[in-house]
């Protein structure tokens, strides 16, 4: 049995996606299976309708409704395909983790009303969040605008944000901080909170 991949971990975009498809294979096929027992039922046990009115059962009406959960895990594996594309290379994973003595996780993908925001790698010190962005320098200050709103709302608006994304640029600012703390341990839970 395979060890789960926690969210802010390396790979953790990939194995979640499969899961989602997963959980969502397994519902759909529930919810047909139970639409043919509720027909195959009921045609036996009135041979004289077709098979057509044999859907007028009570587990048609279960079948419907585990649909809706179903439907829920499809989105949520559609979103992770999406975002699988953004996941973070492990030539970046392992370079931020042998000069990184902060609290860093990986494979973020945020999310705003219009925009989303990919980050390879996030590393957060008491008062700083520093991210590796998939994108450009515009999308990197909306990025940095979005998160410093959500803190905001937790109350930790006095957090600074910076975006990078040159790889080469984060690399040497992430070798500049200092040793993970609690506080920076509760920011990265934060930043796992706001990500899919």
């Amino acid at each position: 049995m395979t060890k789960r991949i926690i969210k802010g971990s390396y790979g953790y975009i990939k194995a979640q996606g499969k899961r989602e498809w997963i959980k969502a294979l397994l519902l759909f096929c529930i919810s047909l299976g139970m639409l043919i027992l509720g027909m195959v039922i009921t045609k036996n046990r009135y041979p004289d309708i077709s098979w057509s009115k044999s859907r007028n059962n009570l587990l048609t009406v279960a079948a419907v409704l585990g649909v809706l959960p179903a439907a829920r895990f499809l989105i949520s594996a559609i979103m992770f395909e999406k975002a699988k594309k953004y996941s973070c290379p492990k030539e970046i994973c392992e370079k931020v983790k042998a000069v990184c003595k902060a609290s860093a996780g990986f494979d973020f993908f945020l999310t705003a009303y219009k925009d989303e925001f990919p980050l390879y790698c996030c590393v957060c010190t008491e008062n700083e969040v520093l991210g590796l962005l998939a994108g450009d320098e515009k999308k990197a200050k909306q990025g940095e605008e979005h998160i410093h709103s959500i803190l905001k709302t937790e109350g930790k608006g006095n957090v600074s944000i910076k975006l990078f994304t040159d790889e080469k640029a984060f690399i040497q600012r992430v070798e500049r901080t200092p040793e993970a703390n609690e506080k920076s341990d509760e920011l990265l839970i934060t930043i796992c909170q706001i990500s899919i």
